[in-house]
């Protein structure tokens, strides 16, 4: 994750189908970031360095209540089909990504959009 101070506030989204529509077709404010219900061990961070860059997502291994946290990838969404995004997000909540040399340890804040307001990043 570039980004180890940022607080984010995760939304459950229906599918995976759902999630790659949305950040293929949209732009989100810095402080989004997602869960696939039924796949809450996979939390879809947005890890982007502005609003105007690409789209890059920290995929982050462990519940919005975990104890520990472990980014297993970075995807630059940006640059995805909206099919190349489902077949890479499939693949992560199919386990495909959780052992590989890039897997560490991170320490995201994480809340609810009930926890969570508005911050800084929200507008």
């Amino acid at each position: 994750m570039f980004h180890m101070n940022r607080v984010w506030c995760v939304s459950a989204v229906e599918s995976v189908n759902e999630l790659a529509r949305m950040l293929t077709e949209s732009t989100w404010t810095l402080c989004s970031a997602w869960v696939i219900r039924g796949h809450s061990d996979y939390l879809w961070l947005n890890d982007a360095l502005s609003e105007d860059g690409a789209l890059e997502i920290a995929v982050v291994k462990g519940s919005l209540t975990a104890a520990e946290h472990w980014q297993i990838e970075s995807l630059t969404v940006s640059w995805m089909t909206q099919d190349r995004a489902i077949a890479v997000f499939t693949a992560v909540i199919n386990g495909e990504y959780d052992d590989s040399d890039f897997i560490h340890r991170v320490t995201p804040t994480l809340q609810t959009p009930e926890q969570h307001d508005r911050c800084p990043l929200c507008a």
